[in-house]
């Protein structure tokens, strides 16, 4: 006997216009209720073939950029969020973006994005709080964060293996010889960031120096602060490392920059490693040497994993850890 539609609607406690329009592809019914639909057709032995579906037609992939503060506008940024566009479009799909500012009413902003179906949205976590994520669960829409992680979130990630890098940059410093090398923090408070500190305590502690031994400058977001506020820690007296892992890059640069500025050498007397690999530490003289972070492949990736979570059918959330790899260029030995 055949499966109807009025069986799947009984069956989930729906009407079966609800299953009709799920099981053609038609809009009027959430992304998840149309994946309920054709999980219990499958299970009651639907014949599925009978289905008018429309997932040849392109798909809308937003990108969300959800801000608190002026971070996000990072080259860094621009690289990774330039690789979803362009990753989108290639794809034969339809890219639209929009900003959400944290600081404001969230859900009023987000309110748009409720008239579309066949929608999926991929959200930069640099700057999301765990529980800003609720406000995106919401919309009951296919989504992948990019550049962010939290382990209680059932929800697709797409990120930098922070503590790797971290943990790569650190170890070069000691192989040089430096003994304890220090660290160059910023300002800015991020998970990223919390990352990669992880990372670089784990090779100073497995190098038997212990947390009081780090000489550690926390120092402004952009070049300009990190380079003035580096300079009143030089002409402080503070003590200085003969080596330094920085949180990323600029405030890496400004670093050097200071360091030049006072007659102190690099990489002779001051080894200094960055992280991300922006295009601006190519042109410092000496170039910074960096861990790399394909920031195009992220965000390619996250569409990738988009479109597939977007498709019917069971999808268990995972993480994408992309790993940074070491550039060696003027500012180490």
């Amino acid at each position: 006997m055949n499966v109807t539609a009025k069986q799947i609607a009984r069956e989930l406690g729906v009407s079966e216009a609800t299953v009709s329009l799920a099981l053609n592809g038609r809009p009027g019914v959430s992304v998840r209720t149309k994946n309920r639909v054709l999980a219990c057709a499958r299970k009651l032995g639907y014949d599925l073939s009978r289905r008018d579906v429309h997932n040849t037609q392109p798909k809308t992939i937003c990108l969300v950029r959800h801000v608190r503060s002026i971070h996000e506008e990072t080259p860094f940024f621009e690289e990774m969020l330039e690789g979803v566009q362009k990753s989108v479009v290639s794809s034969g799909n339809r890219f639209m973006s929009i900003t959400v500012d944290a600081t404001l009413d969230v859900d009023a902003q987000l309110q748009q994005l409720r008239r579309y179906q066949e929608l999926g949205i991929i959200v930069t976590g640099t700057e999301l709080l765990e529980s800003d994520w609720s406000h995106y669960a919401q919309l009951e829409r296919p989504a992948v964060v990019l550049d962010g992680y939290f382990p209680s979130l059932d929800v697709d990630f797409v990120t930098i293996n922070n503590i790797q890098g971290a943990l790569r940059a650190s170890q070069i410093l000691i192989d040089e010889g430096h003994g304890c090398p220090g660290r160059l923090a910023s300002a800015v408070c991020l998970r990223n960031f919390e990352e990669r500190r992880n990372g670089f305590m784990t090779v100073i502690h497995d190098a038997g120096y212990s947390s009081s031994r780090v000489i550690m400058h926390v120092l402004g977001a952009s070049v300009e602060s990190a380079e003035r506020e580096m300079s009143a820690e030089i002409e402080s007296g503070k003590p200085l490392a003969s080596a330094y892992f920085a949180d990323y890059d600029q405030i890496a640069i400004g670093a050097v920059r200071a360091f030049l500025s006072h007659g102190i050498r690099v990489p002779e007397d001051v080894s200094v490693i960055g992280f991300d690999d922006i295009e601006m530490s190519r042109y410092l003289e000496p170039p910074l040497s960096t861990m790399h972070v394909d920031k195009a492949y992220l965000g390619q990736l996250a569409v990738e994993r988009l479109l597939q979570i977007m498709e019917p059918g069971f999808h268990a959330p995972v993480r994408i850890d992309v790993s940074a790899t070491f550039m060696r260029r003027g500012t180490t030995r």
